[in-house]
């Protein structure tokens, strides 16, 4: 089954050495996710202190990690090993690793290229400015599956933080998409003290039946459920 993201592992025509983070700009994701696998093949010596993530372009060829895992024990090197994993992508990320011990397969031709750049550069929001090799591929590919909506509640949920504390309820969230509701949020904070809310947002879009839209950096919100007057106040 070919792989969803990165190149497929092969035995290639070279071999690269740890201590870089390289990326493969071959075949970015075409659907958002999790990846749950990823093909490698080690070459000459085993891979040791492997990290694998996803990244994506912020400007050229400066790249940021948004994922990543560390995957334990050894990559035997001479052929395709499989491992599972669980690494959060989206559409147009990039695969790429860091490894700390071993050799890679390495391909230098016919692909369209890989970013490297010297140290380990993949711990989530790591960034950094890459040099790019325009026909090279490394060895690793990895599987993504889609993450259905939840079937009870149907909302989808891009969240780096959520904590529940009784009543009061604190999100940190990148992106929340309500379909029962047809609300679409972009919010980086968002507190919920049983009635009032507190908004320090970019962007809150209300579904087109509302016709409202807000962009704001601090935001105060109240609402009284039985005459449904909306009160908007900017700080």
């Amino acid at each position: 089954m070919p792989v969803d993201i990165g190149e497929e592992a092969i035995d290639g025509d070279a071999n690269r050495v740890s201590g870089w983070t390289v990326i493969n700009r071959g075949n970015p994701a075409t659907i958002s996710g999790r990846i749950t696998s990823i093909d490698i093949w080690a070459d000459v010596a085993d891979i040791t202190g492997l990290r694998v993530g996803t990244f994506y372009t912020t400007n050229g060829n400066t790249l940021k990690c948004r994922d990543s895992v560390a995957i334990a024990g050894t990559i035997t090197a001479g052929s395709k090993v499989t491992k599972a994993v669980t690494i959060a992508v989206e559409i147009g990320d990039y695969i790429g690793l860091y490894w700390t011990g071993g050799n890679l397969e390495y391909a230098n031709s016919d692909y369209l290229g890989v970013w490297w750049i010297a140290g380990e550069k993949i711990d989530p929001d790591d960034q950094g400015n890459y040099a790019l090799r325009g026909t090279h591929s490394l060895s690793l590919g990895g599987y993504v599956e889609v993450i259905p909506p939840s079937s009870t509640i149907n909302y989808k949920w891009h969240v780096y933080t959520l904590v529940n504390q009784t009543l009061q309820t604190i999100f940190n969230v990148r992106a929340l998409v309500s379909k029962s509701n047809q609300l679409k949020w972009n919010v980086k904070t968002l507190v919920n003290d049983t009635i009032n809310f507190k908004y320090a947002i970019e962007v809150l879009v209300f579904s087109e039946r509302m016709k409202l839209t807000l962009k704001a950096r601090g935001l105060s919100l109240s609402l009284n459920s039985r005459s449904f007057d909306l009160t908007l106040q900017r700080r």
